[in-house]
């Protein structure tokens, strides 16, 4: 199904939740900046879920609050790319929730 047509439908589903990036540590050959060791990958349970749906075809809406900076913009992008609905996202100037993940 096309995912545009379901952006535009009422959804069926309405995913309600955080929506965050996740610090991923990789292979760090520089032990003297340590920060450069951890990549950002889009996450949340329910923006998950979100994107999961959206991209089996299934008419999905997000609704959270999510920043204005480049990591909310990923957020967005991904719900986009994957045709979930974001007329329920409020953006605002606020930080984007990041979290540190152990390997």
């Amino acid at each position: 199904m096309n995912r545009q047509k379901h952006r535009k439908s009422r959804p069926v589903i309405i995913a309600a939740g955080e929506a965050l990036i996740d610090l991923v540590p990789f292979q760090n050959t520089d032990e003297r900046h340590p920060l450069s060791a951890l990549a950002p990958r889009p996450g949340g349970g329910p923006y998950n879920t979100a994107v999961a749906l959206g991209r089996l075809g299934s008419p999905t809406a997000f609704l959270s609050r999510i920043s204005t900076d480049a990591f909310g913009e990923a957020l967005l992008d991904r719900l986009n790319a994957s045709g979930v609905r974001t007329d329920l996202v409020q953006r605002g100037h606020f930080f984007a929730c990041v979290d540190e993940v152990d390997s």
